[in-house]
């Protein structure tokens, strides 16, 4: 497929299930298979997102779906970011309960008084 050039269908692919580190992964295939010295120098120790951005700009074929997914990703990292902080309120927060037993009794006298003892 890389070696044809019809790799655009699985990158989309990739876009569309969410899998960044697929697509980074396919690019950095793609640049093995097609070499380019200035591309190996600069990204040799590059994050995913930076492949990404960096094959998108140079190939403007590519660009809408990986744009799609740097997005995607960006919203995704946004959405967790505030879940953990939502989660580590809630991890400080004192949730122990506390089982409270109040044990109490009704006695009648004679003149029809009824009274009420807690113990």
């Amino acid at each position: 497929m890389v070696l044809n050039k019809k790799f655009l269908p699985l990158l989309r692919f990739y876009a569309a299930e969410g899998r960044y580190k697929d697509a980074a992964n396919l690019i950095r295939l793609i640049k093995i298979i097609f070499p380019d010295e200035a591309w190996n120098r600069t990204m040799e120790n590059a994050d995913d997102q930076t492949v990404l951005q960096e094959y998108a700009k140079e190939n403007k074929e590519c660009e809408p779906v990986l744009q799609e997914l740097l997005r995607a990703r960006r919203s995704r990292q946004m959405r967790d970011k505030a879940n953990a902080s939502v989660s580590s309120e809630t991890t400080g927060a004192d949730t122990s309960t506390i089982q409270v037993s109040i044990s109490f009794a009704f006695s009648c006298d004679s003149l029809g008084s009824l009274d009420c003892l807690f113990f």
